[in-house]
């Protein structure tokens, strides 16, 4: 286990990573302990931590303070609730912190939802989850539903964009089957991170930390799992890089057959 478990608590991470997935969820740290049976001291040390090593943020959402995982949060967490471990077969690329959104053309009867509620300050924030995608309901003037899909691996960025976002349509038909609500279309509310693994971005970021470059992407290797990684928010961008190999060997060959030709007609 890597020096971030010790973090939390040095015989189990359980506890702090349900804390953390509950808070992406909307729980209030009073619910929290309460569904957790534990003391809200409990819930108040861990988010503490959390919060001291960056894996929560405190936001204000129309004058009303609540809890967000960081993107190193939303990392931590999934790297603990999953089976996927990083090996000599890890996965070419991922697709990471993609939402999408859409209009609620009719409203399901609030009382009778059972989801996770958070009240702002003129509306209000219902949580559930669809299989592996997060929901969240805002109702206000204009009622929105969001669709937060969990990250997923594969070779294509492409296919992986057309994995998540099937995921989240059929995440939506099923809401409006199960709970009398009309959804309008899915629209991408959020700018995705393409990961594409890579030892020369973990060469990198162990000498200069990670490195930002505006609107194109990161080079990173942070924790929990610290593998080297490219974070493009564009797919063209991530497969122009993942295709970069084959180009340079292609670029190889014709430079060796036009040298070939050369020495001939000498």
């Amino acid at each position: 286990m890597s020096d971030h478990s010790s973090k939390f608590y040095s015989r189990s991470l359980t506890l702090p990573v349900n804390i953390l997935n509950m808070i992406y969820e909307n729980f209030t740290p009073t619910r929290i302990a309460e569904v957790l049976n534990v003391k809200k001291s409990h819930v108040s040390y861990y988010l503490k931590r959390a919060k001291k090593f960056g894996y929560i943020n405190e936001v204000v959402r129309d004058k009303v303070k609540i809890l967000e995982l960081t993107q190193a949060g939303k990392n931590f967490v999934d790297q603990y609730t999953t089976t996927n471990q990083f090996t000599n077969n890890t996965p070419i690329c991922r697709l990471e912190n993609i939402w999408f959104k859409a209009s609620v053309y009719k409203m399901p009867s609030l009382e009778t939802l059972d989801w996770n509620r958070v009240q702002m300050n003129s509306w209000a924030q219902y949580g559930s989850k669809v299989d592996n995608v997060r929901v969240r309901l805002n109702d206000g003037k204009s009622p929105t539903i969001e669709f937060m899909p969990s990250p997923v691996d594969g070779d294509d960025p492409y296919k992986l964009y057309g994995m998540v976002l099937y995921d989240c349509i059929k995440a939506a038909e099923r809401l409006e089957e199960a709970v009398d609500i009309e959804i309008g279309r899915l629209e991408q509310s959020s700018r995705p991170e393409y990961v594409v693994y890579d030892p020369v971005a973990k060469a990198i970021s162990k000498h200069i930390c990670q490195v930002d470059v505006e609107d194109i992407g990161k080079v990173n290797a942070s924790g929990p799992r610290r593998v080297g990684e490219f974070e493009f928010y564009d797919p063209r961008a991530a497969a122009e890089y993942m295709d970069m190999p084959k180009r340079l060997s292609n670029l190889e060959q014709m430079v060796e057959k036009i040298l070939a030709s050369i020495t001939r007609e000498k």
